[in-house]
């Protein structure tokens, strides 16, 4: 009975510390990058806006993004790279959710934005109210970005290299696939 006491109080409090949606401030847009799946749960996938690293995290949880409105090159890394370019609008809320996939010889992620409407919407509900999003300090975020500066680079210039040559469609997060249509 003392455990069942136990973990009750903890499942209490881990759910008091869940977030759930929440809106930008003013003249900002929100972006939840969800990882819905525990596949390759060991494996950190590293999420960017453009030249910028703004968040890592593995296993099934999330991160809430706030920028500025307006047109983004978001792309995640494991193994491998995956990018969707989004138009974002201030004050609306906006959903990827991030896929691992069981790569050779490594872990891949794949990301794909998600409508509001989707079925998805669920299963990245079900994740933002459960877990604590995944944070870094700014500094942790311009260390991690200086760190890396070298994959930032040779992954945008594959990204640029495909464009280019038309090698690859990419996904696209539409400003109309906000949060709270209608």
């Amino acid at each position: 009975m003392k455990y069942v006491v136990i973990v009750a109080l903890l499942f209490c409090h881990a759910q008091s510390y869940s977030q759930g949606i929440t809106r930008p401030k003013k003249g900002k847009a929100v972006v939840y990058f969800v990882r819905t799946m525990s596949l390759a749960f060991a494996i950190d996938f590293t999420y960017y806006d453009s030249t910028k690293v703004i968040g890592r995290f593995n296993s099934r949880n999330y991160i809430r993004y706030e920028c500025e409105p307006g047109e983004h090159l978001f792309w995640a890394s494991a193994s491998n790279q995956d990018f969707i370019t989004a138009e974002l609008e201030a004050g609306k809320i906006y959903f990827v959710e991030a896929v691992p996939s069981a790569g050779v010889p490594y872990a891949q992620v794949f990301l794909h934005p998600i409508d509001p409407n989707d079925k998805r919407m669920e299963k990245l509900d079900n994740i933002i109210n459960k877990f604590t999003p995944r944070t870094m300090t700014e500094s942790e975020l311009a260390n991690e970005t200086q760190t890396q500066a070298a994959v930032i680079s040779k992954a945008l210039e594959k990204y640029q290299e495909e464009l280019s040559k038309g090698k690859k469609k990419f996904k696209r997060l539409e400003k109309t696939m906000f949060y709270g249509h209608g």
